[in-house]
């Protein structure tokens, strides 16, 4: 007996260039991009972001994963999810940099 086979057309979507397969069942998914919901971002991807005292994590229902700058919720020069990695920002400040309130 052969084993069914799911076709597989390329569906070109409005918001991306890049082609997405659907297969019979109808489930759509991106041929570009691997999920894996269980890797943490690294520090290569968050940049200075990653260690700052300002940045907090946000998951959202899917599982993608953005980075809160909350210097913004205060001064509108920060944007509120920087475009990662960050690089350079006047605001960063190290979580390990921080000192003991002096008794």
């Amino acid at each position: 007996m052969r084993a069914a086979s799911i076709r597989q057309t390329p569906n070109f979507s409005s918001r991306s260039k890049q082609p997405q397969l659907r297969s019979q069942a109808g489930t759509r998914y991106s041929g570009a991009v691997g999920m894996n919901k269980n890797r943490a971002p690294e520090r290569d991807q968050m940049g200075l972001c990653a260690d700052c005292l300002h940045a907090r994590r946000v998951e959202n229902a899917h599982g993608s994963v953005f980075i809160l700058c909350k210097r913004s919720a205060n001064d509108t020069a920060y944007p509120k999810y920087p475009r990662l990695p960050v690089l350079v920002c006047p605001g960063h400040e190290s979580k390990g940099a921080r000192k003991a309130p002096s008794v």
